[in-house]
């Protein structure tokens, strides 16, 4: 498999990842709200 090859196969799984890991970092109230809900 050349390089250009596995890029593109990966592109579709590492943009949403990325986006996902910069959401959880930047705005972590959006995932730890159900955490508080469960133990308050």
């Amino acid at each position: 498999m050349k390089k250009r090859e596995f890029t593109v196969a990966i592109l579709p799984w590492l943009v949403p990842l990325l986006g996902s890991l910069a959401i959880v970092t930047y705005f972590p109230k959006l995932v730890l709200w159900l955490p508080t809900m469960v133990f308050n």
